[in-house]
């Protein structure tokens, strides 16, 4: 029997820690990588895929369950999000350096 392994990006640690920093709480479901929830900003800010910034636009950058997942957002106006940097997390989560 196959077992299925579950990977990660490697910049994921310093992605989540960096929310984290910033008052947020990331909680792991897929079949993206989580959601971000922030108190400061009045609760969950989205499904979000944490990925590295060099695999952007490769056409293997998202696992077919991934596309349905970002389709069907897409298709009821549902925010989701592609977090590549730490500035991504600031971004999103509204902070400045």
């Amino acid at each position: 029997m196959r077992r299925y392994i579950e990977r990660r990006d490697a910049n994921e640690p310093a992605i989540v820690a960096a929310a984290e920093s910033l008052g947020a709480a990331f909680w792991r479901a897929p079949p993206l990588d989580g959601w971000l929830h922030c108190t400061r900003l009045g609760g969950w800010q989205g499904p979000v895929e944490i990925k590295l910034p060099h695999r952007a636009g490769r056409s293997d950058e998202y696992t077919a369950a991934q596309r349905r997942f970002m389709r069907w957002c897409e298709e009821r106006r549902a925010p989701w999000y592609t977090l590549r940097t730490v500035e991504d997390v600031m971004a999103l989560l509204g902070a400045h350096r």
